[in-house]
């Protein structure tokens, strides 16, 4: 059938019929014909040539396995890295955000201290123009703030100590 079928593979001996074949060609004293001698060495030749594609894959398949490790081993690398940058963008960002904040809380301050000093000295204006009651409000705004500045803290206290609106009880 071998012989018939163009010397095709799939007719070969394999497994424990070539082993034994191989074992009667080395034992037997019989004469084998060529071509059972071809027939046989074709088969070894076959199951020689499956070892060594097999070998192959084996070799190539574990080259394939390294370098897949390679490239996780670099991943986890660039991730690691990517990680540290990240939180040291993060930080770096926060860090820039508490300034700003502070920067923010200051100009409000100063805000705050400015419109309490203009306030005061409207106070004294009123009162120098003899508008008591509008100098003690306005005094009285003026230091309507968390530590209001000396100086409108003064100013309300000269106008509250001062001359000014008499009440009136009935």
């Amino acid at each position: 059938a071998w012989q018939l079928n163009q010397g095709d593979n799939s007719y070969l001996l394999t497994g424990t019929r070539l082993e034994h074949a191989e074992t009667w060609r080395i034992e037997t004293e019989l004469a084998l014909t060529p071509l059972e001698t071809q027939f046989i060495q074709a088969s070894v030749d076959a199951r020689q040539a499956q070892a060594k594609a097999a070998e192959e894959t084996v070799a190539r398949e574990a080259a394939l396995e390294n370098r897949a490790q390679t490239v996780l081993r670099a991943l986890v690398g660039v991730f690691a890295v990517a990680t540290i940058v990240a939180i040291g963008l993060a930080l770096f960002a926060f860090d820039r955000e508490q300034t700003a904040q502070n920067a923010r809380n200051e100009a409000l301050r100063s805000s705050d201290v400015n419109r309490s000093l203009l306030l005061s000295g409207e106070a004294a204006n009123a009162e120098e123009t003899g508008d008591t009651d509008l100098a003690l409000l306005l005094a009285l705004e003026s230091v309507d703030m968390d530590e209001p500045p000396s100086e409108s803290v003064n100013i309300l206290r000269q106008l509250a100590l001062g001359r000014g609106t008499a009440a009136v009880f009935y």
